[in-house]
């Protein structure tokens, strides 16, 4: 079951799209603050990138964080161990599959990551083939985990 709806990731994409600076720079220390583990995964990842590539990666990151904290099941902390066994687990992420969007426990999270890094806009950063691929499998990880600590929270 998804705990992000097609309305929920469509209105908080929106959200941080028009934030300001200071509004974003808040947004990202909040997500640092309840995400600890997750944000360091995520920046250590993606700093090696180009800045242009990894700004587009942070930009959904953040999108997809503050989603998932928009819910009624506001995930629990993600954690080291709970990172590392998603991203040993992770074999699918080599070639982007759309069947693997419909076959995601959040399929509208997912599809908003595959729009944002494979249906770029004119004025958008162009990723590289091997950028696309390198930030779809890292998101599909913090996908995952975040869904998972939804899950765990309520059961």
């Amino acid at each position: 079951m998804p705990y992000v709806s097609k309305d929920l990731i469509e209105s908080t994409w929106q959200s941080v799209g028009a934030s300001s600076g200071p509004e974003i720079l808040r947004a990202q220390k909040k997500h640092r603050n309840s995400q600890d583990a997750l944000s360091k995964f995520v920046y250590e990842d993606f700093l090696a990138l180009r800045e242009d590539a990894a700004g587009v990666g942070l930009f959904v990151f953040h999108v997809v964080v503050e989603s998932f904290s928009r819910t009624q099941r506001r995930p629990k902390r993600v954690k080291w161990s709970q990172i590392k066994a998603a991203s040993a687990d992770q074999t699918t992420c080599l070639e982007f599959n759309p069947q693997q969007v419909c076959d995601s426990p959040e399929p509208y999270v997912m599809r908003y990551v595959c729009e944002a890094l494979y249906e770029p806009e004119p004025d958008d950063v162009v990723l590289s083939e091997n950028e696309r691929e390198h930030l779809y499998c890292i998101l599909e990880v913090v996908v995952f985990c975040l869904h998972s600590a939804c899950r765990r929270k309520w059961q």
